[in-house]
């Protein structure tokens, strides 16, 4: 946010716009009547004149989004609150995608909302039907190889 700057120096640098001088010649002459003022500042006071002579005033200042939809709903705690209650839960990621939430979100229904633990699914190793089958059959001939002294 610039400085504030007092009326006479405003005053100054816009009766020395109107005689021509450049922005350093402003500066300068502004520097001996005891205005200590940046050639930024000079051309921003500038700016503002031009554009409120021209009846363009400065436009309010713009906020970042208020009061943005609420996403923990009573629907979406009733919704994450089923999917965890069966013995197969999906995981985080999994009910984020599917409820249109962040996992974040998720996360804080089951903690907040619910008051529940978050427990990682441990990934456990599948075998097809067909290793299934293999181990079966090759089993009796492994122990046969490592004997029974083993």
């Amino acid at each position: 946010m610039p400085a504030p700057i007092n009326s006479e120096a405003r005053g100054a640098i816009l009766a020395h716009h109107q005689n021509g001088h450049s922005h350093r010649k402003i500066v300068d002459a502004l520097f001996d009547l005891g205005f200590s003022v940046s050639k930024s500042t000079v051309t921003r006071v500038i700016t503002e004149f031009e554009r409120e002579k021209r009846g363009i005033f400065k436009p309010a200042k713009k906020f970042g989004p208020q009061c943005l939809l609420y996403k923990r709903t009573k629907d979406l705690i009733r919704k994450v609150d089923a999917a965890t209650n069966v013995n197969n839960p999906p995981t985080l990621d999994q009910m984020a995608e599917r409820y249109d939430v962040f996992e974040r979100t998720t996360r804080r229904v089951l903690s907040k909302n619910l008051q529940s633990d978050l427990l990682k699914k441990t990934k456990t190793h599948a075998l097809s039907n067909k290793q299934a089958q293999q181990r079966l059959d090759r089993g009796p001939r492994f122990l046969k190889l490592l004997g029974s002294d083993r």
